[in-house]
């Protein structure tokens, strides 16, 4: 399994594809209503909401995968709350949770071009990471 979840706080999905459901003619109010992670109320995630929907997609991935098999996951880190979140380490422990096993990761540091983001991860590099996740074979 590959997959990129939605970043922390990065991105508002619903004005990404504002253009598109105009276009199309969709009712864009069921995807404000259900994104995940999205900054769409402020900067950052709401904190809660962000833990509760990183560990039903950790859940998910869980479920679908054969005892043995491999999710890679990439991701960035994004901001909850007001807060700089290392996404490696907070899906490290929700996967754990999630019956998950880390396995291995790769970062890399990103530039950030939004002054409020840099402000918040200060002197930290904001990363993207590619993550290695494996359902236990027993």
């Amino acid at each position: 399994m590959l997959t990129s979840p939605p970043y922390a706080g990065t991105y508002d999905y619903g004005n990404i594809h504002a253009s598109r459901f105009a276009w199309l003619g969709v009712d864009p109010r069921p995807l404000y209503l259900k994104q995940v992670g999205a900054r769409a109320r402020g900067l950052g995630a709401e904190p809660g909401a962000w833990e509760r929907s990183r560990n039903a997609w950790l859940a998910q991935m869980a479920r679908v995968l054969l005892p043995g098999g491999h999710a890679v996951i990439v991701v960035g880190d994004g901001v909850v709350g007001e807060e700089a979140e290392n996404a490696q380490s907070a899906i490290w422990a929700a996967a754990k949770t999630a019956g998950l096993e880390p396995v291995a990761f790769a970062s890399q540091a990103r530039p950030s071009h939004d002054k409020r983001i840099r402000d918040i991860f200060g002197e930290r590099p904001r990363s993207e990471h590619v993550l290695v996740l494996q359902k236990p074979k027993s």
